[in-house]
């Protein structure tokens, strides 16, 4: 039986975002290939719950309070620093403490890193566990601030982060994935990425999700987006689809309605002068909602991975509407399972078109079904990660 060893800086219940979703997926992955499995997890300021009724029999969790609220004075004295600020302020002493009791007491076989801020406990692992010790990358990190510096209209703002927080994010993250004795990419973009960095033991292992049975179409046009606006390509591509685009396409379609989901939400989203939008705030489940909608947007022109909550839609039957750059890992077929629409007319052109024709969207939700339960079912996953795991 292998035994492993998950670290985490989100709980991965409840699985209300992208992130804990596709941690959580991997814990069911491993157990189910009859792997011993124990879990630590980060709370912070941002993400501070966690669900003990969503957590997985079998497995031992442990939940450790880090405080990694950013300072601004913080982030600017480490610009020269080896490890940039966004990755160090979640490095703690009592997660470290956590680690080393965990691994007195047991030896593990494996150690998965969910993401690359883990990495500033590498050196601990190695000087205390002789596991093999895996990356499980769920972006590349680096390229979620190339592309919003790119999109950035403050000069200041976009020096800094093309200068500092890309520049650095690059360097330290092609340093570290060397020292891995294996990386787990979420998506074929990033693997790609990370084989031309010279990773030898690589694997692909997208998010797994369970296809639901499909539900009725509503009466009235809805469109929905579920996505949590602290994070920042989320908020940028919200803004811009109510900016650009809902204002045009709801005068010429009154019936239509959209309706908004997802945690941090800000302030003034709740008070929009737009027709017809339902700002919900945090759910309790993303599921209901989805099934509510005729249609699930993702305007995402930023970030890097893959977009859980675009897989869940797919999952559910329905039809999504996104950008080249949110589908971006997922192996879709344009206008056959998913719709991409770049830019202002594009979308204004696709909305149109399933406003006039519903039965569109139905054949595009069936077909997104059948590609999640072919491709991202949580049995085929299992077996590879286990096979990748056994070998490394």
């Amino acid at each position: 039986m292998l035994k492993v060893l998950q670290l985490c800086k989100k709980s991965p219940t409840p699985q209300k975002d992208g992130e804990s979703i596709a941690i959580h997926q991997l814990s069911k992955a491993l157990l189910s290939s009859g792997a011993e499995l124990d879990v630590i997890a980060m709370l912070t300021e941002k993400h501070p719950w966690w669900d003990l009724k969503g957590e997985l029999a079998g497995v031992s969790y442990q939940y450790l309070h880090v405080d990694a609220q950013i300072s601004g004075f913080k982030a600017l004295r480490s610009i020269f620093a080896e490890t940039p600020y966004f990755v160090s302020r979640f490095y703690a002493k009592s997660f470290k403490k956590s680690i080393l009791r965990t691994l007195e007491k047991k030896d593990y076989d494996v150690i998965i890193l969910e993401g690359i801020f883990l990495s500033p406990y590498l050196k601990l692992l190695r000087e205390h566990s002789k596991a093999k010790i895996i990356l499980r990358a769920h972006n590349v990190e680096h390229r979620i601030w190339e592309r919003y510096a790119k999109e950035e209209k403050n000069f200041l703002k976009k020096m800094y982060i093309h200068i500092v927080l890309k520049r650095q994010l690059k360097r330290y993250e092609k340093r570290k994935v060397k020292k891995m004795d294996g990386v787990i990419a979420i998506s074929p973009v990033d693997e790609l990425y990370f084989r031309n960095l010279g990773v030898k033991n690589l694997m692909v292992l997208p998010i797994a999700v369970e296809v639901l049975k499909s539900s009725l179409r509503p009466n009235i046009f809805s469109i929905g987006f579920l996505g949590s606006l602290d994070w920042l390509p989320n908020l940028r591509g919200v803004e811009w689809f109510l900016k650009e685009v809902w204002q045009e396409f709801q005068a010429k379609y009154p019936e239509a309605k959209i309706s908004l989901a997802g945690r941090n939400f800000p302030a003034n989203l709740y008070k929009l002068p737009y027709k017809n939008i339902f700002v919900l705030g945090e759910i309790d489940n993303s599921s209901s909602f989805i099934a509510k909608q005729s249609l699930m947007i993702v305007p995402l022109f930023s970030g890097s991975g893959m977009r859980v909550k675009i897989i869940e839609a797919m999952a559910n039957s329905k039809c999504v509407l996104t950008t080249s750059i949110g589908a971006e890992g997922i192996l879709y077929e344009n206008h056959k399972n998913i719709y991409i629409a770049d830019s202002k007319e594009e979308w204004l052109k696709a909305l149109s078109l399933f406003y006039e024709n519903r039965n569109k969207l139905d054949e595009i939700g069936q077909e997104a079904a059948s590609l999640v339960k072919e491709k991202y079912s949580l049995e085929s996953h299992a077996k590879q990660l286990m096979a990748f795991l056994t070998l490394v």
